[in-house]
């Protein structure tokens, strides 16, 4: 079909009062092969004009027509992100001398398979697949023939362990049987379709059951979930990927599938993700004797991820990345093994033993939101997934969480981490845990005025997004603080107004640098920083670092608080789920040695006052009651930013 025949936007053509059509109409946009769906869109009506015969017998043959290809039948045996390669983090980078939106679908289809074997781009640098960390490297390996044309054989010098570019990866013709294909996604291999009479490359992610035709997608350019084998298909390429930190997700496979130690598995709850679907979160039991368990401390992690802040956001929003929106298609099982989640006892040394909860995030609204539905189309229920999620924990037979006798971390990272700050006290609360700390992990926004670069669009500043997040998701924020700025209750999104109304035992880690707020606040720019944004950027230093000490100061005349923070002069942003929880350090003077985060989790963790412990033969350390500061001079000076 031609371009113009995709699927719009649902919201487009789905308006709330259609509550009578909605049933009908939603569920084939989800599953039907593709030759039902341009149908139903070619048929559109304007909602107040009077439906056709032909119309009604469209709506009226629908359930019949669903039975053969419903949303269960849909099988996706791996899991992959969906990078489209128009979003604006990459979409002007250039190739070779084409930019990568124009031209990059192959490119953006060979990157979502990286990431979802797990496979970065740079493993000791913690680089992770997209289509803007692949084509740097390609564009600095020779990885681009002629005119932007991808050169698939120099994709296995990224990890030659673990990619393999095979002898039969290149079919220049619609050679394989679906047979051949659903083997290949099972193996796993990858399989990228070569569609739009050659023009275009999307990467196949599964099939409908009893459907010999009909393939699953993630399409980098285009709003299509499908394509037909026979029609629209003319060539394919295929790679050998050893998956690593992503595994099986089958939608359906077994709830009895044997799951190995180091992995979580998916448990659902009945607060609602963005799209409706059910929230959840991924459980890996304790590498221990399980007679021992009862006295394991438990880490739960919320995952972070941004939010969005109004309808057009929203939409991008579940586009470009429908993970962070919607439970359909997560994995049953998840690899996690880096930072906190690391079994290695050496690493880390505080939870290499313990029950470990990652909590998926798919309601973008920095886990606050307390709203079953709005005219945008969306469900904003974050704070009620926290709730059903430790409801679970306790009150599962399966589990053994007590929250009278449990020693329990909350934590997460960027919108995890200010989600945890966010929800902590009332959780404590709410289920009587007796035992509970929080860990935050750069979430300390500051509410500072974004740089005036005459040569970009200004985007949404931080303050506008929490002011329309506030009221989009009716957020619960910790009730002392929004008494405390009526009609500014938006500033209890940002920690120097927050995390004083904290009563729970806490600590953050801040980057100085903070990499995501300075992108927000710059537009974009990246270092070597111009002098202007240069100077920005140490002026951004400068407040962050006084909101630190301002915090600690404050709350050393608190006996009723207990809050300590480690802060980094790096432009960085999140470690505690990756191998710079080791190796990132912060050097508070030049007497003393320097401090990784996980040294300091460790002697913070296992002491139960203000005062950390003497756990690590580290003097500073023991002596350093609040504020691990590093007051290295320069941009990104910290020891192994």
């Amino acid at each position: 079909p031609p371009r113009s025949s995709f699927l719009p936007p649902r919201s487009s053509f789905l308006p709330p009062r259609s509550s009578f059509l909605t049933p009908l109409l939603v569920a084939p946009f989800a599953s039907l092969a593709s030759w039902t769906t341009v149908s139903l869109v070619s048929m559109a009506v304007p909602w107040d004009a009077p439906l056709s015969p032909l119309h009604l017998l469209v709506l009226l043959l629908l359930p019949i027509t669903l039975t053969s290809a419903s949303a269960s039948d849909a099988v996706i045996p791996f899991r992959y992100p969906l990078f489209k390669q128009c979003n604006a983090s990459w979409a002007q980078d250039v190739m070779v001398d084409t930019t990568i939106c124009k031209v990059g679908c192959l490119m953006s289809s060979t990157s979502m398979a990286l990431h979802g074997a797990g496979i970065m781009i740079d493993e000791a640098a913690s680089i992770e697949a997209n289509p803007g960390t692949l084509n740097t490297w390609l564009r600095n390996n020779g990885g681009y023939q002629g005119h932007n044309n991808l050169d698939e054989s120099k994709i296995p010098s990224i990890n030659p362990q673990r990619i393999d570019w095979p002898a039969d990866g290149m079919h220049r013709g619609n050679d394989l049987e679906i047979s051949a294909i659903k083997k290949y996604l099972m193996e796993p291999r990858v399989v990228i379709a070569n569609v739009d009479a050659g023009h275009h490359f999307v990467l196949v992610t599964g099939w409908i059951e009893n459907d010999n035709d009909t393939l699953l997608v993630n399409d980098p350019g285009f709003d299509r979930q499908n394509y037909s084998l026979q029609n629209d298909v003319v060539g394919f390429r295929i790679f050998d990927m050893k998956r690593g930190d992503r595994t099986a997700s089958s939608s359906r496979a077994s709830s009895t599938v044997r799951v190995e130690q180091d992995q979580f598995v998916l448990n659902h709850v009945e607060a609602l993700c963005n799209d409706g679907s059910k929230g959840g979160f991924y459980y890996r039991p304790p590498k221990t004797d399980e007679s021992s368990w009862l006295s394991v401390p438990w880490v739960v992690y919320l995952e972070g991820g941004g939010w969005c802040y109004n309808k057009e956001s929203c939409d991008n929003r579940f586009k470009e990345a429908t993970h962070l929106m919607s439970s359909n298609g997560w994995e049953t099982t998840l690899m996690k093994r880096k930072g906190i989640f690391d079994l290695d006892c050496e690493a880390n040394p505080a939870f290499c033993v313990a029950h470990h909860v990652y909590i998926r995030y798919c309601s973008s609204d920095g886990w606050t939101g307390r709203r079953s539905s709005t005219e945008s189309g969306y469900t904003f229920q974050g704070s009620m997934i926290v709730d059903s999620v430790f409801e679970m924990l306790i009150n599962s037979p399966n589990l053994t969480l007590d929250p009278s006798a449990s020693k329990i971390l909350l934590t997460g990272c960027s919108a995890g981490g200010r989600g945890s700050m966010f929800n902590i006290d009332r959780i404590k609360n709410k289920f009587g845990l007796t035992n509970f700390s929080g860990m935050f992990d750069s979430g300390w926004w500051l509410t500072i005025p974004q740089m005036n670069a005459s040569k970009v669009v200004p985007s949404a500043s931080l303050v506008d997004q929490a002011k329309m997040v506030f009221s989009l998701a009716n957020s619960t924020l910790d009730e002392s603080c929004v008494e405390e700025f009526p009609g500014e209750e938006w500033k209890c999104f940002f920690a120097p107004y927050a995390i004083p109304y904290v009563e729970t035992r806490s600590l953050s880690q801040v980057f100085q640098y903070d990499k995501f707020q300075l992108d927000q606040d710059t537009h974009g720019q990246k270092p070597p920083f111009v002098p202007d944004t240069a100077s920005y950027v140490e002026d951004f230093r400068e407040q962050m670092v006084s909101t630190l000490q301002n915090a600690a100061a404050n709350m050393s005349f608190r006996e009723d608080r207990d809050m300590s923070i480690y802060s980094p002069a790096c432009y960085d942003h999140c470690s505690i789920t990756s191998n710079r929880f080791s190796s990132t350090k912060v050097s508070q003077n030049e007497t003393a040695s320097p401090i990784s985060l996980s040294q300091v989790v460790h002697t913070w963790w296992t002491s139960s006052s203000r005062e950390p412990s003497a756990n690590l033969s580290n003097e500073s350390l023991r002596s350093s009651s609040r504020l691990i500061l590093d007051n290295c001079v320069g941009f990104n000076c910290s020891v192994a930013c």
